[in-house]
């Protein structure tokens, strides 16, 4: 049970940076341009190519780098045993599942 424990903090990380790198991507490509909410009209700004290169990329681009060596840091899986050992196992001990 440790084992999934652990994989699963593993994959939310995973995730966590996958959604910084969409957005970076989505910058790249100019699909979706991030901007702001205007509190008083409610409108919906985009930045502009400075605020995009000054402050927002580099923004994402050090949460991104938290994120990673955050993962890195968690504590690694266990050595699972070759599929082919469990099989040969199971055999020798009369499973047939």
């Amino acid at each position: 049970m440790e084992a999934l424990g652990i994989l699963y903090k593993i994959l939310c990380s995973l995730l966590e940076e996958l959604r910084k790198i969409d957005i970076l991507f989505r910058i790249e490509t100019d699909s979706q341009r991030p901007g702001r909410l205007d509190d008083k009209t409610g409108e919906f700004h985009k930045f502009s190519e400075d605020e995009l290169q000054s402050r927002v990329i580099p923004d994402l681009v050090k949460r991104l780098t938290a994120l990673q060596k955050t993962r890195n840091e968690l504590q690694k899986l266990p050595q699972f045993p070759d599929a082919d050992i469990i099989r040969a196992f199971s055999e020798a001990n009369g499973d047939t599942d």
